[in-house]
């Protein structure tokens, strides 16, 4: 199917998603790069570890701009387990650096563990790929828990519209329908929906190749879905 589920679960769109989060990742300048642990003593299991030292975050960079007010500090957090199934942070950020010795009793305070390790950033492509080779490995995370996470302002908003990807005459208009509607309606026309390298969903006019998809499961699916959001269109 020309259709992806963007899951990091997926073999294949895992690789893409890889692939995105790296491109975006090399448009960044951190300056800092950070691991922060956990332990057996910590807490009594893995997860209750990584659930300790995820709510531990956002207190932490609080806490680091708190230090410095009048500084960006911005940050992209990937988490890793060791072997023995413990839960561990690798962050890239910008900001102004701090001692380890602050980090460490800060780290400490909020999660029990004082363990941690403070770098400059050499080669911010390097870092990048370090962390997002973690993100296509078996999951790292509790069953529900997101693999990483980032502030609003880490990444850098593309200058370029990505409506200048399209041909030239393009035109924009608001769909009444959710995706997966439009594309249950595209497919009944005998046209096929399909995403292009850059994420955008384009139609095809290739009424053959809707034809198969009308006769496919996925079809069957999202004709069940228009059903319950849209039964008037049926």
């Amino acid at each position: 199917m020309p259709i992806r589920c963007r899951s990091w679960d997926c073999r294949n769109c895992a690789r893409r998603n890889k692939r995105q989060l790296l491109r975006r990742l090399s448009k960044t300048d951190p300056n800092l790069f950070i691991t922060l642990t956990t332990s057996t003593l910590t807490a009594p299991s893995p997860d209750e570890a990584f659930n300790r030292a995820n709510e531990a975050i956002s207190p932490l960079i609080k806490r680091w701009r708190r230090r410095f007010p009048n500084d960006r500090v911005e940050y992209f957090l990937v988490w890793e387990r060791t072997k023995a199934g413990w839960p561990h942070a690798h962050v890239l950020l910008k900001a102004p650096p701090v001692p380890k010795r602050w980090l460490s009793r800060t780290w400490r305070e909020l999660t029990g563990s004082y363990i941690v390790d403070l770098q400059q950033v050499s080669s911010a492509v390097h870092a990048a790929g370090y962390l997002a080779k973690y993100l296509a490995k078996d999951p790292q995370v509790p069953a529900g828990a997101r693999r990483w996470r980032r502030s609003a302002a880490f990444f850098v908003k593309d200058s370029a519209p990505r409506a200048r990807l399209l041909p030239a005459g393009t035109v924009w208009h608001r769909e009444p329908h959710d995706l997966e509607t439009v594309k249950w309606r595209f497919l009944q026309r005998g046209m096929l929906p399909l995403t292009g390298l850059d994420g955008l969903t384009r139609i095809s006019a290739d009424s053959l190749a809707a034809e198969i998809v009308r006769a496919s499961s996925y079809f069957d699916r999202l004709t069940r879905h228009v059903a319950i959001v849209a039964p008037g269109l049926l």
